[in-house]
């Protein structure tokens, strides 16, 4: 950031995650008691993972993207970074809805999410597992957290069975690719005459644009620019963004599917536990970090991530994703959980 990078109160050399990790190191914090995060692929639930807290990404179009930055404009969502799902809940409520100014958001209705949490309905409830995700590098700690929390939702009555989808490194190169060039496309208008910088006028005109766009981004979205460019050139469209696309519509499909069968899918939120900050160089790692987010987000679907437990004193967290417009159920599995769990205890 600006200011530097900001850090995860749990500790202090690890990573916040990201994109959304001062919202969620501020919540964590205590510095606030509610955040808002945008979630293109996971920007929302992992860093609200990592840092021991709730994060709900709603469904694509539920939250307006009007004043947001753009990045992936198919992919960004808006949402709460809070401590509690009732407290997401409340949130939800107050921003979900539709506004003239952003053409895409949704003209559903919005319920009183608060006022319908209901930890009951977690009886006889249908989660999906999806067992390519458990096939995943998932670190020991995170995976018996996660174990842990499985068995509690069996306890409280909820019907869990496991189920086969899309290689979830598919929803990673989909990602890279679709969100690059969406990413290319959203950062062209900084060009300094329009928006963002002006670069130094003391030069010929190529210096000055070379000012203006380098001196105005940073190493990371450089290289997103760069390759989501490369995705979108001529003689390269139709090899790389347009199979691209048409496997993102495979891997919606695959989800709709499974959630046409049952109420959520549950998984862990993210591999493992915060990284620490020498690893934040390494462009891989965010994106390993946000495998298991990637496909939901990429269709668009509804999800919340909560506490699952600590491992080595860092959080961990479990994820439930819903069917579109359907926050409902994924709150009210969320808040039975937490209710079994309870929210994390920071202690600074």
């Amino acid at each position: 950031s600006y200011y530097g990078p900001s850090r995860n109160p749990w500790d202090k050399d690890t990573l916040p995650g990201g994109s959304s990790g001062g919202s969620s190191a501020a919540v964590a914090a205590d510095m606030c008691t509610a955040s808002l995060g945008t979630e293109t692929a996971g920007s929302i639930r992992l860093p609200a993972s990592w840092c021991g807290i709730v994060g709900l990404k709603p469904t694509y179009s539920r939250v307006s993207r009007y004043g947001v930055l753009a990045m992936g404009s198919s992919l960004d969502s808006p949402g709460p970074i809070v401590k509690t799902v009732e407290d997401a809940a409340y949130l939800l409520g107050i921003i979900a809805g539709y506004d003239k100014n952003d053409f895409t958001s949704s003209k559903e209705p919005v319920n009183d999410y608060q006022k319908l949490l209901d930890p009951s309905k977690i009886k006889g409830m249908r989660l999906a597992l999806p067992k390519e995700y458990l096939e995943l590098d998932i670190q020991d700690g995170v995976r018996k957290n996660f174990e842990n929390s499985i068995s509690i939702l069996k306890d409280l009555g909820a019907i869990i069975e496991e189920v086969s989808v899309m290689d979830p490194k598919f929803a990673m190169a989909v990602y890279t690719i679709t969100c690059r060039s969406e990413v290319s496309s959203n950062l062209a208008r900084y060009d300094g005459t329009r928006y963002g910088l002006e670069g130094s006028k003391n030069g010929n005109v190529k210096e000055y644009y070379e000012s203006t766009r380098g001196e105005g981004l940073g190493e990371e979205p450089k290289r997103r620019v760069m390759t989501g460019i490369f995705s979108l050139s001529a003689g390269y469209a139709d090899e790389y963004f347009k199979k691209s696309e048409q496997v993102r519509q495979l891997i919606k499909d695959d989800l709709d599917g499974v959630l046409k069968k049952y109420d959520a899918i549950v998984s862990p939120t993210t591999p493992s536990v915060a990284l620490k900050d020498k690893d934040a160089d390494n462009p891989l790692f965010g994106e390993i970090a946000d495998v298991l987010a990637e496909g939901s987000s990429e269709a668009g679907l509804p999800g919340i991530s909560i506490p699952s437990g600590l491992s080595n004193r860092m959080p961990t967290g479990i994820q439930f994703i819903g069917r579109y417009f359907d926050e409902q159920t994924i709150l009210n599995a969320a808040y039975a959980l937490e209710k079994e769990i309870g929210p994390l205890k920071l202690r600074l």
